[in-house]
C-alpha cells in the first residue's frame, strides 16, 4: 500500500508545526525544562489525576 504524497506531505507539516510550538514554547518558559515539564510544579489534584486517568486508558486502549 502506497501513501498519497499528499497525506504524506501534511503529515511531515503537522509534525513540524508540532516541533515548532514546542520549541517556541520552551523557549518562552522562564523557569528552564524542568518548569517546562513539571508546569511549575503548580497544577492542582483534580488536574493531575485526570492526566493520569487519560493516560492509563489510552495505553489499555492501544493494547486491545
Amino acid at each position: 500500500m502506497e501513501a498519497h504524497p499528499l497525506t504524506v506531505s501534511i503529515l511531515v507539516i503537522y509534525l513540524g508545526l508540532l516541533i515548532f510550538i514546542g520549541i517556541i514554547s520552551k523557549n518562552k518558559s522562564s523557569g528552564g525544562l524542568t518548569n517546562y515539564f513539571l508546569a511549575g510544579r503548580s497544577l492542582n489534584k483534580f488536574t493531575v489525576a485526570l492526566s493520569a486517568v487519560s493516560s492509563g486508558r489510552s495505553s489499555w486502549l492501544i493494547l486491545e
